[in-house]
């Protein structure tokens, strides 16, 4: 079976852990793939007269995974009908889509009616892996010259894997990602000389044990999240942009930028309230640079990602 023939559909489930019909039209193209399974081993660790083993017995099984998608749009200005195609697997990171007339903007929320859970079914070139019950976290990490890119990491309920013919997929547009280039990037309004700015979600996806249940758990769910990343802007004069201070006195301050020109291929990122947390000193092709990581604060309003 070949790695490259790896498919992935993926839709918002209505009833909890209950895997929607998909098709064809809810592919979307992924890299970076890993999927596991996580098993509880339940074991019979009585006295014997013997130092064999007794077996154990597979109890519990959740299922995990990862990959990376590509930062892009769908060449259209994007609406809550027709959202960009990242949309489900945003949503199952406990973000909700409001719709701004000129865009579609995704932001945290902790109201667990609000947070949709996600289905997700990779076929391994004829092997199927479904997961239901889906919530998960994203990351995101936008380096000067390469194109954006979203990580998720998702952790579901487990489906026994099986043989299914891959489908054709149909990809929602074909619109190229856009570079990550003339971001108007600004760091408590100082347009920094950076390379690379990182935001991780930092979700917490729980278990919730159930005796009524089968294999005892009833679902997953979002229970805590600390968002964090970092950013290397060129040293300059502490005159010039003094980040001891701000890291010092904890002040918050707000990171915002810009991915993309075209109408349809644009993201506004804004983390309107950071505090450093550190701040290290490194060097980038002969240049001084700080290493700094920040922590984002707020009220569901920690980040605000904005597809236009």
């Amino acid at each position: 079976m070949l790695t490259r023939k790896t498919l992935l559909q993926n839709k918002i489930e209505s009833v909890y852990g209950v895997a929607p019909a998909m098709l064809p039209a809810d592919s979307l193209l992924i890299s970076n793939l890993d999927i596991s399974v996580d098993p509880t081993q339940l074991e019979r660790d009585v006295y014997r007269d013997t130092l064999s083993a007794f077996g154990t017995r597979v109890g519990k099984k959740i299922m995990t995974c990862s990959f990376d998608v590509e930062l892009k749009g769908l060449g259209v200005l994007p609406t809550l009908a027709a959202p960009i195609e990242q949309d489900a697997v945003l949503r199952a990171c406990g973000l909700v889509a409001s719709d701004h007339g000129d865009g579609v903007e995704y932001t945290p929320t902790s109201d667990e009616a609000l947070q949709d859970s996600v289905s997700l079914k990779f076929n391994l070139d004829g092997q199927q892996y479904l997961m239901r019950g889906c919530y998960g976290n994203v990351s995101a990490n936008l380096v000067a010259g390469a194109f954006g890119v979203l990580s998720f990491n998702f952790t579901g309920l487990y489906t026994t894997p099986t043989d299914v013919a891959q489908i054709q997929p149909v990809y929602v547009n074909d619109t190229e990602p856009p570079i990550v280039e003339n971001l108007s990037f600004l760091l408590d309004s100082y347009a920094g000389i950076a390379e690379t700015l990182m935001f991780d979600l930092g979700n917490e996806v729980s278990e919730r044990p159930d005796l009524n249940s089968p294999e005892g758990l009833l679902a997953l769910r979002i229970t805590n999240r600390n968002m964090t990343g970092s950013v290397d802007p060129e040293m300059v004069a502490i005159a010039t942009k003094d980040f001891w201070t701000i890291f010092e006195e904890s002040t918050k301050k707000e990171i915002s930028c810009t991915v993309g020109a075209t109408l349809g291929n644009i993201f506004d990122i804004t983390i309107p309230a950071i505090q450093l947390t550190n701040i290290g000193l490194g060097d980038r092709n002969g240049i001084r640079v700080y290493a700094l990581e920040y922590l984002a604060t707020g009220d569901d309003d920690e980040i605000a990602l904005k597809a236009r």
